[in-house]
């Protein structure tokens, strides 16, 4: 049987006002896509124990799915089985005496002092409470699952049959929040973007709600200039942050995707996204000048040349050797290389500087001559066998009083594919088995002099 239908309703007893607040501040852009914790600041009145109602209005014999106000009307159960009493509610009048706060989903709650909102004398056995659900103006309600009126077992751990109702005891003057995620935790960790709300009940039951909207962006906003760069005269150089972007500022002052530099210096831009989110890179820009080729060379040993860049403002040098106008190597600003020639002869020997700005030549007729190595050899004794080799050549000399400091095996251009020092003793082993086949030089310097061997890979 409906016991509320036989129970005249009450007046609400007056009950103190507080006043309460809660904030989640400004709206919120999260541009490094990591998730963060909300943290409402809020204030409120120390209240006595109280107890938290929440209403699932899709569960049980229901009309308040979609409800815009849910009121609840209820009463205390002061002995076993017994009927509704000291009843709180206003059938039909949207008075605000038992109005619930929306969390969302379908989901209603209130907050209430169980003794104060009743108003029952003091020492009063309550066995728990009873309760149905109406809207604002009394059309629609919601029951149990058999349309009967709902009852709270408050003295055996808000125990209920109706698995639409829950409650939860709250210490006096800690106050509670709910959020629109469910939550009931004073924070949230936010992982998504989208609208969170958050309820502030005070101790004495003054009700604040705040919204905020946090829009998470993809990353970081990466924006690249490139490398610092030389102006040359009377050039310019175009810099460019790239598409996509909702706004452009550079330390120049313009708001345009390029920008033309004509002056050196240090440029910035900044760029937003569609998020709200920036990004920042910064270019130097120097004055540039062409480069100036100049080269000077020493005889090594045999018919192995070192060449040495004695120019000035080159990036990158290249070398052409033997004058057929393809590049047998390439250095940098002031250092050297060595190439072997083969054979004794005069060579046009190449040199092209290049920078940004510009490349500059310089070419010279260089005679190459054998400077003793067969001698060098015989005196030490040197042999490396075999040769030709498969996998491992080994080398050494018969005089015991000359010692290996370093070896290094090379390409007939000169780069030193393999080296190895601090050798102890006149042996060496050097395993080819991972090389191509071809000709190798190999490279031994010793206490007594260098030494070059070539060494054929089958």
């Amino acid at each position: 049987m409906n016991r509320f239908l036989s129970i005249a309703f009450l007046l609400t007893p007056f009950f103190g006002f507080s006043q309460c607040s809660v904030s989640l501040g400004d709206d919120i852009v999260q541009c490094n896509g990591n998730p963060f914790t909300l943290e409402p600041v809020y204030s409120g009145g120390i209240g006595q124990d109280s107890l938290r109602i929440v209403y699932d209005a899709t569960q049980g014999q229901s009309g308040l799915v979609g409800a815009s106000q849910v009121y609840i009307h209820s009463g205390i159960q002061t002995v076993p089985f017994g009927p509704w009493e000291y009843v709180i509610g206003n059938w039909g009048l949207n008075d605000g005496v038992g109005q619930m706060t929306s969390l969302g989903n379908n989901l209603w709650s209130i907050t209430l002092n169980v003794e104060d909102y009743y108003g029952y004398p003091g020492g009063t056995n309550v066995i728990g409470l009873w309760m149905i659900f109406r809207n604002g103006d009394g059309s629609a309600s919601g029951r149990d699952n058999n349309g009967n009126d709902i009852f709270l077992e408050t003295s055996n751990n808000n125990a209920s049959t109706f698995g639409g109702v829950s409650a939860t005891d709250i210490a006096g003057g800690t106050g509670s929040f709910s959020w629109s995620t469910g939550a009931q935790t004073t924070t949230i960790n936010v992982t998504q973007s989208g609208s969170y709300t958050v309820t502030y009940t005070d101790g004495l039951g003054c009700v604040s709600t705040d919204e905020i909207q946090v829009t998470f962006g993809s990353g970081n906003v990466q924006v690249n200039l490139g490398p610092d760069m030389s102006l040359c005269d009377g050039e310019s150089i175009t810099l460019d942050a790239g598409s996509g972007f909702s706004s452009y500022d550079w330390s120049s002052g313009a708001s345009t995707q390029t920008l033309v530099v004509t002056e050196p210096g240090d440029y910035a831009v900044t760029v937003t996204d569609q998020a709200g989110c920036t990004g920042i890179d910064l270019i130097n820009i120097q004055t540039g000048t062409s480069p100036v080729a100049d080269f000077e060379y020493n005889a090594v040993v045999g018919t192995t040349v070192s060449f040495t860049d004695i120019g000035s403002g080159a990036t990158t040098i290249y070398w052409d050797f033997n004058g057929d106008g393809n590049t047998d190597a390439t250095s940098a600003e002031g250092a050297s290389v060595e190439y072997d020639f083969g054979s004794e002869s005069v060579f046009g020997v190449v040199m092209i500087a290049e920078n940004g700005c510009g490349a500059d030549t310089s070419s010279q007729n260089v005679l190459v001559q054998d400077v003793g190595i067969e001698e060098l050899k015989s005196k030490l004794g040197f042999s490396a066998y075999p040769n030709p080799v498969n996998e491992q050549v080994s080398f050494g000399f018969s005089n015991q009083s000359a010692l290996i400091q370093t070896f290094a095996m090379m390409d007939v251009q000169g780069r030193v594919i393999f080296s190895k020092s601090n050798i102890v003793g006149t042996k060496a082993i050097v395993d080819l088995s991972s090389f191509i086949p071809g000709t190798y030089l190999l490279k031994v310097e010793t206490s007594e002099g260098i030494i070059y061997e070539r060494i054929l890979k089958q």
